[in-house]
C-alpha cells in the first residue's frame, strides 16, 4: 500500500525549505507513516514535477483537496479551500497537524485516470439514502465493466447536492457536488442560476483533476464542452411531458450537441435528435438497448398453468409519467368485475400518490397491495405475478421493469410510449396499447378474460427477453468505451469503508483522533456516525473532509463495511 500523501503548501520558498527540513515534519512522517510533498506558489508558470504551481493551475487542482498552507504572510484566503488547514507558525505546526481539525489533511481521494460519470441524483441531497432504481443500477453496473477491463479503471459518479459528500454503494463511489442553493424551507433549488452554475463548475473542479473521460446520465448534465472525451447517455425522451417548453427543447439539443457522443438506451430519442440534426444523430448517436439478467429473472415453475388467483404487479415508481393515473383510474372496474384478481404496487412514491393507492389497499383488503423491494428482492415479485403493468404516460426509455417482467413470463401490458415500442411487440411477446385510460382498461380486461389463451405470448416474451442479456449489453458498451481509448487508472483500487459510532454525548478526544486518522492513513473511506443530521452537518464542516464523513447514525451504509468501532465517551472502543 502507498503511504498516505500530505501536502504541504507555502508561498515562500525558504519557508517551505525550512519547515521539510523540521523535526516537526520528520516527526509526522515517522509516526503517521505519510509522505509529504511540498508544493511552492508562484506568479510564474506551473512545473508539477518541481513542486511549482502558480495560483490559477492550483485553485483548480485543490479547490476541493486537503492540504496545510504554512505561510507567515499568507496570500490565499481560507474561504476559497474548504478542507485547508492554516498554520502561520512552525513551532506550532506539529501540534496544528495533531488537531481533530487536521484529521482532514489525511482524507484526501487519490485517485487518477478515473472516468467520471454525472448524474442528477444517486443518494438524495444529504447524501444519506442512496436510490436503487434502473438509472442508478445502469451506473453501477457500468462501473463493473469498467473494473472487469483490467485497467485499473473505475467509475467515479458524481451527482448534484446540498453539502459536499463522498459515499460508498457497492463497490461505487458517489460525489456530492454541494451545489444546490435551497429555499427558506431547506428544499434544493436544481434550477437556479447559482444551482445551474456551480453545478457545472464543481464538477469541473473535482472531476477534472482526477479523470480521463466524462460520461453524463443523462446526457443533459453536460453543461461544458470543455472536458473530453465526454459521452452521454439518454435513458429516454424526457422531454415529452406536456410541461416541457420550445426553449427548453432547444436547451435539450444543445447539451446533447456538447457531447462527442450520445448512447441511447432506445431507438426513439436516436431518431428524435435525427428529425432536428441529421448529421449528428447518424455520426454521433449510438443505439445500445436497456438489458436484463436472465439468471436473476426467469418464470416460476408451472407458469402457464391455470391458478384461481391472477397477480398483476404495477413494478415501478409510483408517480404520474409511469402511469399511476391510468392503473387508479380503471382499477374499481377491474377489481368489480373480476374477484379473482389481485393488484401489488410495488415501488416508492411520494405522500400524496400513496396515500391515494392506499384508500383502494383499505378498500379492497386482501386483494390491492403497496410495499417495496429492494432490487436482489424483485425477480420473486415477477415469478409471483402474472401480468405486469407498463403503462407509462411520458419520459420513458427501454424500461428495466418491462425487460424484467418480460423475462420472468409475465404478460406485460405496456403503452405505445418512448422506448417500450423497440420491447413490446403487440400481441406478439405483449400488448401495446395507447397512454388513455379506457385502451389500458380494454387490455386489461381481454388479458384477464383470455390469461390461459395468452400461452404464447408469454413463451415469446421470454425468447425476446434473451435479446436484451445483460451480456449483450456488457459487450456493446465494451465497444464504445474502447472508442474513448482509456488509458490506464491509478489507485482505482475498491476503497474499504471503516465505521465509527460516536455516543451522543461525545465530545473530541485524542484516542479517537489517532483512531480515524491510522485508518485514513490506510486509504480508508471513513464513516464516523453521530447523534443527528444537524450534528453530523456541523462537525463535517468542523472536521470533515473526502475520505473522512460525518453522518447521523441511522444513515444506512448500502456498501460492505470493513470494520467497526464504537467508542465511549473516552474516545476508545467500548
Amino acid at each position: 500500500m502507498e503511504a498516505k500523501e500530505v501536502f504541504l503548501v507555502g508561498s515562500s520558498a525558504e519557508e517551505l525549505a525550512v519547515a521539510m527540513r523540521s523535526d516537526a515534519i520528520d516527526g509526522i512522517i515517522k509516526d503517521f507513516g505519510t509522505k509529504i510533498t511540498s508544493i511552492l506558489l508562484t506568479n510564474g508558470a506551473t512545473g508539477v514535477s518541481n513542486g511549482l504551481w502558480n495560483f490559477a493551475d492550483f485553485e483548480r487542482a485543490f479547490r476541493w483537496q486537503s492540504f496545510m498552507y504554512y505561510s507567515k504572510s499568507p496570500r490565499i484566503e481560507k474561504g476559497d479551500y474548504p478542507y485547508a488547514v492554516f498554520c502561520e507558525d512552525l513551532s506550532t505546526l506539529r501540534e496544528t497537524v495533531d488537531a481533530w481539525s487536521s484529521l482532514r489533511l489525511f482524507s484526501n481521494y487519490s485517485a487518477k485516470n478515473t472516468v467520471a460519470a454525472k448524474t442528477t441524483t444517486f443518494f438524495d441531497f444529504y447524501g444519506l439514502n442512496g436510490y436503487c432504481g434502473g438509472a442508478e443500477r445502469y451506473l453501477v453496473d457500468l462501473d463493473n465493466i469498467l473494473r472487469e477491463t483490467g485497467r485499473g479503471v473505475s467509475l467515479d459518479i458524481y451527482q448534484q447536492s446540498l453539502v459536499p459528500f463522498f459515499r460508498r454503494f457497492g463497490a461505487a463511489n458517489v460525489i456530492g457536488l454541494g451545489n444546490l442553493t435551497s429555499d427558506d424551507t431547506g428544499a434544493p433549488q436544481l434550477w437556479t442560476a447559482e444551482s445551474v452554475n456551480g453545478n457545472a463548475a464543481r464538477f469541473e473542479q473535482m472531476a477534472g483533476v482526477r479523470s480521463q473521460a466524462y460520461i453524463y446520465s443523462s446526457f443533459y448534465e453536460c453543461q461544458s464542452a470543455d472536458l473530453r472525451p465526454a459521452l452521454g447517455i439518454s435513458h429516454g425522451v424526457f422531454w415529452d411531458s406536456p410541461h416541457t417548453t420550445e426553449e427548453q427543447r432547444k436547451r435539450v439539443l444543445d447539451r446533447a450537441r456538447m457531447c462527442a457522443e450520445i448512447v441511447s438506451v432506445d431507438t426513439n430519442t436516436c431518431n428524435w435528435l435525427q428529425t432536428v440534426d441529421f448529421n449528428f444523430a447518424i455520426n454521433n448517436c449510438t443505439f445500445v438497448p436497456n438489458y436484463v439478467d436472465t439468471e436473476e429473472f426467469y418464470p416460476r415453475d408451472g407458469y402457464l398453468e391455470p391458478s384461481d388467483r391472477i397477480r398483476i404487479v404495477f413494478p415501478r415508481r409510483l408517480y404520474a409519467p409511469r402511469g399511476l393515473d391510468l392503473v387508479l383510474e380503471v382499477l374499481d372496474s377491474v377489481l368489480e368485475a373480476h374477484q379473482n384478481v389481485e393488484f401489488h404496487f410495488v415501488g416508492r412514491g411520494e405522500a400524496d400518490d400513496l396515500a391515494r393507492i392506499d384508500k383502494f389497499v383499505s378498500e379492497y383488503s386482501g386483494r390491492v397491495f403497496r410495499y417495496e423491494k429492494m432490487p436482489d428482492e424483485m425477480p420473486e415479485v415477477y415469478r409471483m405475478a402474472d401480468i405486469s403493468l407498463i403503462p407509462t404516460v411520458n419520459s420513458e426509455g427501454t424500461s428495466l421493469s418491462c425487460l424484467e417482467a418480460l423475462s420472468s413470463g409475465n404478460l406485460v401490458i405496456a403503452t405505445r410510449v418512448g422506448g417500450l415500442v423497440d420491447l413490446v411487440f403487440n400481441n406478439y411477446n405483449g400488448l401495446l396499447v395507447d397512454p388513455r385510460s379506457e385502451a389500458l382498461l380494454g387490455a386489461l380486461e381481454y388479458a384477464i378474460d383470455n390469461l390461459p389463451l395468452m400461452s404464447r405470448v408469454r413463451k415469446k416474451a421470454v425468447e425476446v427477453a434473451e435479446a436484451f442479456s445483460k451480456r449483450r449489453w456488457k459487450e456493446n458498451w465494451l465497444r464504445v468505451l474502447d472508442g474513448m481509448g482509456l488509458g490506464e487508472g491509478q489507485n482505482c483500487d475498491e476503497l474499504e469503508l471503516v465505521e465509527v459510532i460516536l455516543p451522543s454525548d461525545f465530545v473530541p478526544t485524542e484516542a479517537a483522533c489517532d483512531l480515524i486518522r491510522s485508518e485514513l492513513c490506510k486509504g480508508a473511506l471513513v464513516y464516523v456516525k453521530t447523534s443527528s443530521l444537524k450534528e453530523s452537518l456541523r462537525l463535517q464542516e468542523e472536521y470533515g473532509g473526502n475520505l473522512l464523513q460525518f453522518l447521523p447514525a441511522d444513515t444506512p451504509s448500502v456498501a460492505p463495511v470493513a470494520r467497526t468501532y464504537i467508542l465511549n465517551q473516552d474516545g476508545v472502543m467500548s
